[in-house]
């Protein structure tokens, strides 16, 4: 609820006096942007009265970055007749300002704000969105007309799911697409119709658009929806932005859009516009009505709250058809499946490929590894370095012992409980598990534990950060998960849970902070294939540990241990060969030295042979012949003391390196 502050006899912004300040701002820019706010803000007030501001001030000019202000520090109470509103988040409830015109005046006056911006809720309501906001962005660089093309591609998109929008140049080198809604709704369940509509857009045309970060400077155009929460904000309608031109955030009408630029209008030429056309944005309501009613379709809200998970027949099933590594395309894809019984007699090669297309887009936009993605020559295949080399059984994984199953017994137990400490002293136990000398510290002062990789020379230290709960993660505290990395000396920060919701935002945390985001069945899976700290310590790179795992399991069943286990193989059955013909043929002394360059001719005659593109290293078939001649696998010896050549002992079975 919004209400007023205690009394106070001076203004304050976040612990800063709302008093003039020396800002290098030329005055009579200070003063165009006086004049504009004077004229607009009683429409900011008409649309936006009683909901939480944010400002920007740039008294450092604008070539410096700008200062925020956005929760009040609780410390300097606002004036007392500045009305304010507490926005509950997952750190607390945070007071912010709530906006009317005269607050609006005000702090463009004496607290220098250029810039307002908002998250759109309902009045007196931060937590319910009035509004579904899509910001489209493109790289200055590119075509400005793409991006009007593209938005109007999207409101064609929107109006047949029986929405519409209010277009709004932004003022820079984007658009903001405004969706007025019928009925308030909690914005996690916004933001999952946003990107259900978002995804569906750029697997519609994945050329044009993109939900990845930063991909805009590629010329495509990115979809932004992650301010669409309490806190996260864009910029309003008819606010300044921070340059010397003073551009105007404008909303315009549908029919003028193709004839301007983001940019179009500024402070000084808007006064005009505003006499000329009026409140665009009040207009554009009227014209839309009631506003959009969002249907969550039933995967959204699945996927609500949780992390992305591979479901669907076809995603497992093409998983399975690509275990070997080679790329396929979805008609051939669709042929082994059908073939092993993996889907429907009646599925149709064009919902294949629309389904791993839409998977990948979906996983990538939620700032995910797909598991499988799409090559130029629209052919899929395994997110994982290609293995052309021949393929080989693989060795059956050992049988969890009673002990690693039991403490993922308490992992699984723990996770949902109500007793932290019994998760982290349960996330210590696995760490050592794996190898590690896992230290418990937990209370509220301290990091929950720590994790000291046990390797000489190549040793590391990890926090561990626990989070428990009867949910998956919704809102981690990435800084939280890091600040004890440099007062315990670590090189990396893990933050475990038992899962993390999808969420672009929490992505880009994880890499902001240098935190890897691990859940239970990460930990559980690398207790059950017996991973070790080397193993392990590429899965402490910021990001999702789950899409690190993919390539790790892939690595050990088609790496370097594959490579070198049939390098051994073809080396001792092509040297063998060669030593019994050699033995008909003439003494001792004729016969050839297989050395290294030797066998790795060898090795390549074979691979050819068997209709591969790959070839051996010089460094994996050295370690195939170290592998043989070693003394506890007896199945060659060198010829010398100087080691430049091998003899094969006799034709025994194939058998593979020590497992890795």
């Amino acid at each position: 609820m919004a209400t007023k502050q205690a009394t106070g006899r001076r203004s304050r912004t976040g612990g800063r006096m709302l008093e003039r300040d020396h800002s290098p701002i030329a005055p009579e820019l200070r003063a165009a942007v006086h004049a504009h706010y004077q004229r607009v803000a009683p429409l900011l007030a008409r649309h936006f009265t009683a909901t939480p501001i944010v400002f920007a001030s740039f008294p450092h000019g604008f070539d410096a970055p700008p200062q925020w202000h956005g929760p009040l520090n609780p410390r300097y109470p606002a004036p007392a007749d500045e009305t304010t509103i507490a926005v509950p988040s997952a750190h607390g409830v945070h007071r912010y300002r709530a906006l009317d015109a005269t607050t609006v005046e005000r702090l463009a006056v004496h607290a220098q704000a250029i810039e307002f911006h908002g998250w759109s809720p309902q009045p007196n309501d931060p937590s319910h969105a009035r509004f579904a906001r899509i910001l489209l962005e493109l790289d200055a660089d590119a075509p400005a007309g793409h991006l009007n093309d593209a938005a109007l591609q999207l409101r064609a998109r929107l109006r047949a799911t029986g929405c519409d929008a209010i277009a709004l140049l932004m003022g820079t080198n984007g658009i903001a697409l405004w969706i007025p809604l019928a009925q308030p709704r909690d914005y996690p369940s916004v933001r999952a119709w946003l990107h259900d509509f978002c995804n569906a857009a750029i697997a519609a045309d994945p050329r044009r658009f993109s939900g990845a970060p930063d991909t805009h400077a590629l010329g495509r155009i990115h979809l932004h929806v992650g301010s669409n929460a309490p806190g996260r904000y864009s910029a309003l309608p008819y606010s300044l932005r921070g340059d010397a031109a003073l551009r105007v955030c404008a909303p315009v009408t549908w029919d003028e859009l193709p004839h301007l630029l983001p940019n179009a209008f500024d402070a000084a030429t808007f006064a005009a516009r505003l006499a000329a056309r009026g409140d665009v944005f009040a207009a554009e309501l009227a014209r839309i009505g009631a506003g959009a009613t969002l249907t969550l379709a039933p995967s959204a809200e699945r996927a609500h709250g949780r992390a992305i998970e591979p479901h669907g027949d076809i995603l497992q099933a093409a998983l399975a058809v690509l275990q070997d590594g080679v790329a396929r395309d979805a008609k051939s894809i669709l042929a082994q499946a059908l073939a092993r019984g993996l889907v429907p007699p009646n599925t149709k090669v064009k919902y294949v490929y629309t389904s791993l297309l839409e998977y990948i887009v979906r996983t990538a936009g939620h700032g995910h590894r797909p598991l499988i993605v799409q090559d130029e020559d629209r052919s899929f295949r395994l997110n994982v370095p290609p293995d052309s080399w021949p393929a080989v059984a693989t060795p059956p994984q050992p049988p969890l012992d009673a002990t690693r199953q039991a403490t993922i017994d308490r992992l699984t137990q723990t996770m949902r409980g109500s007793d932290p400490a019994a998760f982290e002293l349960a996330v210590c136990d696995a760490f050592a598990q794996l190898g590690f000398s896992a230290t418990h510290v937990g209370g509220n002062d301290g990091p929950d534990g720590y994790a000291d990789a046990q390797l000489g020379p190549l040793g590391y230290r990890a926090m561990l950060e626990c989070k428990s709960g009867a949910r998956d993660v919704s809102s981690p505290d990435c800084v939280e998960a890091s600040k004890f990395r440099d007062p315990y000396r670590a090189q990396f920060c893990a933050l475990i849970g038992p899962g993390f919701s999808e969420d672009t935002e929490l992505a880009q945390e994880l890499q902001t902070h240098g935190v890897s985001a691990w859940t239970v069945d990460d930990l559980a899976t690398l207790l059950r294939v017996r991973s070790n700290p080397q193993e392990m310590r590429g899965l402490f790179a910021p990001g999702y540990v789950a899409d690190a795992l993919g390539p790790l399991l892939w690595e050990r069943v088609h790496g370097a241990a594959k490579r070198v286990r049939l390098i051994c193989e073809y080396v001792r059955e092509a040297g063998w060969a060669a030593q019994v013909a050699a033995t008909h043929q003439g003494p001792p002394a004729n016969a050839p030295h297989l050395t290294l360059d030797a066998a790795m001719l060898l090795v390549d005659e074979r691979l050819a042979a068997l209709g591969t593109n790959a070839s051996c290293t010089r460094d994996e078939v050295a370690a195939a012949l170290a592998y043989l001649s070693n003394p506890r696998v007896g199945q060659a010896v060198w010829t010398d003391g100087a080691q430049r050549a091998i003899v094969i002992l006799g034709p025994l079975e194939p058998t593979a390196p020590a497992a890795q």
